[in-house]
């Protein structure tokens, strides 16, 4: 699976504004269900803040990985936001993290939700690339970057 597919333009926000972790997640569980009318938003906000309460999935660098699994879907279906202000999200480095991919998965799809979540990781430990990110424009510009690193 190509982490593109996981990703329709309207699942991306390259202004997003939230005031706090749980004004965040709150706005990627909407974002993540937008266009999706099998994933209740409600839901996928308490699958999300029920995984941040074993550890904060901001992992340094102004990044932050919101996941979770969830009973009412099949597949696995993504959202990704650039804050240009930052959002202050408990992360391990306790920098404000600009840069959100957010993964809802089926509870059945634990091999490709862990695949997916090994990829992001390994795409964002490249500085310039994590700058590159910061800076998109478009969802064009947004599919391109992971298209080339697939």
């Amino acid at each position: 699976m190509l982490l593109i597919d996981l990703f329709k333009e309207e699942n991306i926000d390259l202004n997003f504004e939230a005031s706090s972790k749980s004004d965040a997640l709150a706005k990627l569980s909407i974002l993540v269900s937008k266009g999706r009318d099998f994933l209740n938003s409600e839901e996928v906000l308490n699958v999300l803040l029920e995984r941040e309460k074993l550890g904060s999935t901001g992992i340094g660098s102004e990044v932050a990985i919101p996941h979770g699994k969830i009973d009412s879907s099949e597949g696995v279906f993504g959202a990704f936001a650039v804050s240009h202000s930052g959002v202050e999200f408990d992360s391990i480095d306790k920098k404000n993290v600009k840069i959100f991919f957010t993964i809802i998965a089926s509870k059945n799809s634990t091999n490709i939700h862990l695949k997916i979540l090994a990829k992001i990781s390994r795409l964002l430990m490249d500085e310039t690339l994590r700058e590159e990110i910061k800076n998109l424009k478009t969802y064009e510009d947004f599919k391109k970057i992971l298209l080339t690193q697939n």
